[in-house]
């Protein structure tokens, strides 16, 4: 078995809330805070809370005190793109921004430099619902619980692909019995992958990122062309394949749908036996074709 897992290109035969855990203590309401070697304050904080219930969703933080319009500056290591709303006042300040790189994180309120309110969040990990059919045994959803925590830029680009619609209409072009399902990157119809091509529309590539979690049967990894870059095709481990770890990307679990993973497992196929000896791989093509007709973000 070739147990790599390319990025199959079209000219290539290569195989390839909940609520927010308001978990943190105002800090220095009034004016005071930690130094950090800032200058004196001269905003105050009454009160500060964080609305925000899921991953790379919208964040909303507001604000009262006094002096907000003038030396205040507001950041999160989890929360990125953030913007103050032009409603704020002197007295109320409200910003936005995208929860990313990070489940928990903590939004950090300054005055010239020196820290004068935070508050925690923490967020539930990201599930992206994947409905696959074949028109025929195949037809359900599978669920997959992502990891962001473990690997922020490697989620980050699935879920980039996952909310502009990418993956609708893809199918799983390569099932590799009792090694992987892989899928992604071609749009349906495909009655045989030598003569077929990519989906337009692939972001920029990614590399390869260690997220510290194994290709165990039942979790989903990136695949890459073999030079260790990322767009579009994913597969699903269906087997123990330990031996693919530090050179591609576990990003997440199957946490429901599992009887739908098998179901396209055993779905009618034309499968092609490459490699000689005992290093042979027989690689299936499901035919009709096993198609990803939405994917979206829980």
């Amino acid at each position: 078995m070739q147990q790599r897992i390319k990025s199959r290109a079209a000219t290539s035969a290569a195989t390839l809330t909940t609520t927010v855990v308001l978990a943190s203590v105002l800090a220095a309401c009034g004016g005071g805070g930690n130094s950090e070697g800032g200058g004196t304050p001269t905003a105050t904080i009454a009160s500060m809370s964080v609305d925000a219930h899921k991953y790379y969703s919208t964040a909303t933080i507001t604000i009262n005190g006094t002096g907000l319009d003038n030396t205040l500056a507001v950041t999160s290591q989890a929360c990125t793109g953030m913007t103050l709303a032009s409603s704020s006042t002197s007295t109320t300040a409200t910003y936005t921004c995208k929860v990313d790189g990070a489940l928990s994180g903590t939004v950090v309120a300054k005055s010239n430099g020196t820290t004068i309110g935070s508050k925690s969040f923490t967020v539930p990990a990201p599930v992206v619902n994947m409905i696959l059919s074949n028109q025929l045994a195949v037809n359900g959803t599978v669920s997959i619980t992502l990891a962001p925590d473990k690997a922020p830029k490697t989620v980050d680009n699935f879920l980039n692909y996952v909310n502009a619609g990418f993956y609708n209409g893809t199918i799983f072009h390569r099932i590799v019995p009792g090694f992987v399902a892989q899928g992604g990157g071609y749009a349906s119809p495909v009655t045989n992958l030598s003569t077929a091509t990519l989906k337009t529309g692939l972001l920029a590539p990614i590399g390869y990122e260690n997220s510290g979690l194994s290709n165990v049967s039942g979790t989903i990894a990136m695949a890459s062309d073999g030079a260790g870059n990322e767009t579009s095709q994913f597969y699903f481990n269906t087997n123990d394949n330990t031996q693919l770890d530090g050179r591609y990307a576990v990003f997440g679990t199957i946490t429901g749908g599992s009887s739908v993973v098998q179901a396209m497992l055993a779905a009618p196929a034309n499968c092609t036996v490459s490699g000689t000896g005992p290093v042979t791989e027989t690689d299936c093509l499901p035919n009709p074709n096993v198609v990803i007709t939405s994917a979206t973000l829980q």
